[in-house]
């Protein structure tokens, strides 16, 4: 009996094996596959690129001085990363985000101005009892 399991678990595994490589590819010419290489490095260093000016745009317009009357509420200590925090640190040393501009920002579709994104609204938990209004019998609402 031992062996029939020990048969049936190898069998098994074989034909998983042999089931498992039925995927189907087309090769690309030698041309095309240089083509694809060529542009998909590209695409990365264009997506590096972007990232790239996207932080440098956000450093010289949405962040400002700690005595800025337009500073948001989230700020970091200069030349440190977000979420560090600073001792005996005064105003002038902490950076802010412009205000309204926290949840980062966009490019208009000109790309003559940058506009803040969307502030993500968290979902509030049992939100849907209090969507209807009470009625009464008489089909009129009720004042709560």
């Amino acid at each position: 009996m031992k062996g029939f399991f020990i048969t049936l678990f190898v069998l098994l595994f074989v034909v998983c094996c042999v089931y498992a490589q039925t995927a189907r590819v087309v090769p690309l010419s030698p041309a095309d596959q240089k083509e694809a290489l060529t542009k998909w490095a590209a695409l990365e260093k264009a997506q590096t690129d972007w990232n790239t000016f996207q932080a440098r745009i956000q450093t010289d317009y949405l962040t400002v001085s700690g005595d800025d009357p337009d500073k948001g509420n989230l700020g970091r200590e200069e030349g440190f990363n977000d979420g560090v925090t600073c001792s005996g640190c005064k105003g002038s040393d902490w950076k802010y985000y412009r205000k309204g501009f926290e949840s980062g920002f966009e490019f208009d579709k000109s790309f003559q101005f940058i506009v803040p994104k969307p502030a993500p609204v968290s979902p509030q938990p049992y939100q849907w009892f209090q969507a209807a209004p009470a009625i009464n019998l008489n089909g009129t609402s009720a004042q709560r």
